[in-house]
């Protein structure tokens, strides 16, 4: 863990304000993922959630009749997400007991950081997490979909007076590479001018999907 000035907050990290009217900090990153990878990690964490009771409710003139809710069962916290959260000194990690990324997390991500691809898109048909090229048919199509840097970056782009640069970091023997690489070239079409840094990981003992990071200097 670092410590900061509040002046070099501000630069590394996206100024919010959660729902209570309290400032928020929180990384200028967002992370690419399979939905089953993030773990406990929660898109809506504790910086920007509705207090309980402050919920929307279905207007009655949309639907009389009754509703009916269906929640997956909650995955349990790891311990070390249980000691942070009750402010002790966490027990040490070990490959035993790691399950995902998130499990040694340690910050509050924005919302919109934390973006899910579904893990039919990875493993339906052919197709595989292995392949690099799958990742990049799967950002051509969510690409075409959305338009992916219009609806995942311009946003934080948006928030930055003076961006410096850009971070990447995946996976390159997978399909994140192939999906990373596949971003990188939609990055030079659109921001032509901005210095990029790809960092590469490889895992020699077994192809393992990661996240991919983008990180925003302002």
């Amino acid at each position: 863990m670092f410590l900061q000035t509040y002046s070099d907050r501000r630069t590394s990290q996206q100024a919010g304000i959660a729902p209570d009217g309290s400032d928020t900090f929180t990384p200028r990153a967002l992370i690419y993922d399979r939905k089953s990878a993030f773990g406990t990690l929660r898109q809506i964490n504790a910086l920007y959630e509705i207090q309980q009771g402050q919920t929307s409710q279905l207007p009655s003139s949309l639907w009389s009749g009754n509703t009916v809710i269906q929640q997956h069962q909650p995955l349990a916290q790891h311990d070390y997400q249980r000691h942070l959260d009750a402010g002790v000194d966490p027990p040490p990690f070990s490959k035993e007991t790691v399950r995902y990324w998130s499990d040694f997390n340690r910050v509050f991500f924005h919302p919109r950081s934390l973006v899910q691809i579904q893990d039919a898109d990875l493993l339906a048909g052919s197709r595989g997490a292995e392949k690099y090229e799958v990742g990049g048919e799967i950002f051509e199509e969510l690409d075409r979909e959305h338009d992916i840097l219009d609806r995942d970056l311009r946003p934080f782009v948006e928030e930055c007076d003076q961006m410096q640069g850009l971070q990447i970091v995946a996976d390159v023997d997978d399909a994140w590479g192939g999906f990373a690489g596949s971003y990188v070239e939609k990055i030079g079409d659109e921001y032509g001018k901005i210095p990029v840094w790809a960092w590469a990981l490889e895992d020699g003992r077994s192809r393992t999907v990661v996240c991919i990071n983008f990180y925003f200097l302002a």
